[in-house]
């Protein structure tokens, strides 16, 4: 009985080791990661923007103003403004 109360003890020592060492490593920056994307950089906002039918004009105190990536609706007095 003494014997298995070892190794279960060693086995729980092992566990609390293995759980524990990711937080004592820490993250991986995803800057220093080898799998990054070419257009990370690149941003939703531009693409849209670049888009010949989106407008970008949204809801601002229920007028339309500029604003890249959403186009403005107004109806009445309702203003909305949906994404490209």
């Amino acid at each position: 009985m003494r014997a298995s109360l070892r190794y279960a003890l060693r086995f729980l020592v092992i566990v609390v080791v293995v759980a524990v060492l990711p937080a004592l490593v820490g993250q991986v920056s995803p800057a220093n990661s080898p799998y990054l994307s070419v257009l990370q950089d690149l941003s939703a906002s531009a693409e849209l923007s670049a888009s010949p039918t989106c407008p970008n004009k949204a809801c601002v105190a229920s007028t339309c103003q500029h604003n890249t990536g959403t186009k403005c609706h107004i109806k009445g007095t309702l203003c909305a403004s949906p994404a490209c």
